[in-house]
């Protein structure tokens, strides 16, 4: 089943039933047998991450093989929790967990198919700011502490203040517990955080317990799926979202370009995996010289105007699949991007 592979990012277009996910089987496969790194994202439940499962058993790959269904907590992987930069210069530590504040917010913000909170920023602020007590931790706390950045009676917020090494951030919780700061300044960011943060599915994941960047310098193919119930959407997007955000940061900080890496984003609109503020396009533009490739599927190219144009930009092949000719490409819009 394995099909001819070229690397470059490309996105694939089409409805359902279309032809999509049997052509990204087909790339996965294809991809593992020239000894790339694999992480596919499906927000489905045995749809294309399980049937490159079960392909790539058949094809002798199962030792390199993780597969993770978030709807079952016998066993996680802990990997999609906050991360702070472990650079050893501090100028370069202070800015990379600058950007690291932009992108966790942006993820835990992007809930219920909204893109952004750019209509309430009272909110962001609340968010942003949690975040980056949790960054800036010593030494670092869990992400079961997130529940607790703005609960002052809680001793679990002591803690977080007596951790925190900024004195900007140590005084602005410190006029929470005090009382100064009004509860209504961050009722709304305490509710948001809760809902994603407190969900079991994300509690199990958010421990660091899996060494991401060892597994895939080792070749390995890590494929994730959303399971069955149990799951809610918010939990699926930020969980699915750490994963992605991760696996970034993973090659922009690893010192050769080898292994390459293939990630797989299935259902990039409908699972809200590709954000408005561009950071997954960014990546595209940035990390494919640090071998980084993305496979993305979408059923409709319905991203944001701005995000739009930098995937078309950023992808090398635009492939598009017709339903009446299920099961295999569609007539071949593909191609480098003069002819797409």
């Amino acid at each position: 089943m394995k099909d001819t592979f070229e690397s470059g990012s490309c996105i694939c277009i089409g409805s359902t039933r279309s032809g999509k996910s049997e052509a990204a089987v087909r790339k996965i496969l294809a991809a593992a047998s020239l000894g790339w790194a694999v992480v596919c994202i499906d927000p489905h439940s045995d749809s294309l991450a399980w049937r490159a499962l079960l392909h790539l058993i058949a094809e002798g790959h199962e030792r390199r093989i993780l597969f993770e269904r978030l709807s079952s907590l016998d066993r996680v992987l802990g990997i999609s929790g906050i991360r702070c930069s472990q650079a050893e210069n501090p100028i370069e530590r202070a800015a990379e967990n600058e950007e690291l504040v932009d992108h966790y917010t942006e993820l835990f913000t992007r809930r219920s198919g909204q893109q952004s909170l750019s209509d309430s920023p009272l909110k962001e602020e609340g968010v942003r700011l949690g975040v980056a007590h949790m960054i800036d931790q010593n030494p670092r706390r869990p992400d079961s502490y997130f529940r607790y950045v703005f609960e002052p009676e809680h001793p679990k917020f002591t803690e977080l203040l007596q951790g925190s090494t900024s004195e900007a951030i140590r005084f602005q919780f410190g006029k929470i517990a005090s009382g100064a700061t009004r509860v209504s300044q961050y009722a709304s960011a305490k509710r948001l955080i809760n809902a994603t943060v407190g969900s079991i599915p994300y509690l199990a994941r958010s421990r660091s317990s899996f060494d991401l960047g060892a597994f895939l310098n080792n070749r390995g193919v890590l494929l994730v799926e959303g399971g069955y119930s149990g799951v809610s959407d918010e939990a699926r997007r930020t969980v699915m979202g750490g994963m992605i955000l991760r696996t970034i940061q993973f090659i922009r900080t690893r010192r050769k370009a080898s292994p390459r890496v293939l990630l797989v984003l299935d259902e990039a609109t409908n699972a809200g995996l590709i954000s408005q503020s561009g950071f997954e396009c960014k990546a595209m533009a940035e990390c494919q010289k640090w071998g980084l490739d993305f496979l993305t599927l979408v059923q409709q190219p319905n991203f944001p105007r701005d995000v739009s144009q930098q995937i078309f930009s950023n992808c090398v092949r635009h492939e598009y699949f017709l339903p009446r000719q299920q099961n295999w490409w569609a007539r071949s819009c593909s191609g480098r991007r003069a002819s797409s």
